[in-house]
């Protein structure tokens, strides 16, 4: 969530998907701050915010799960780091501790 009177314009929505790593980029956008003022891995989302340029709904985002020790997280059983990786309505999903790979279509399944 955004706010910023008189520059991000109050209730927008925007239904791509982001992820954490691209908040900094998008403060220093925001910011007038030179890009390579610090290397981030995410994306600036001001041009969305301030434009309304539509974001591009196949970015690919990743996801990572901390490292669990063997046990049940709402019925779930878990163990190990998780890892993920969104593209568009694809979602593919591993974590090699509990030899698990699954890929859904967020859209059918």
């Amino acid at each position: 969530m955004i706010r910023w009177p008189g520059r991000v314009e109050a209730g927008g929505r925007h239904q791509a998907p982001v992820e954490l790593g691209d908040v900094a980029p998008t403060v220093l956008d925001l910011a007038s701050l030179p890009e390579d003022a610090a290397p981030f891995a995410g994306r600036s989302l001001a041009p969305a915010l301030v434009d309304g340029i539509p974001l591009d709904p196949n970015h690919p985002i990743r996801l990572m799960r901390r490292h669990y020790q063997p046990s049940l997280v709402e019925g779930q059983r878990v163990s190990g780091v998780g890892h993920a990786l969104r593209i568009g309505p694809l979602k593919y999903v591993e974590a090699t501790a509990e030899r698990r790979r699954e890929l859904y279509n967020l859209e059918s399944d």
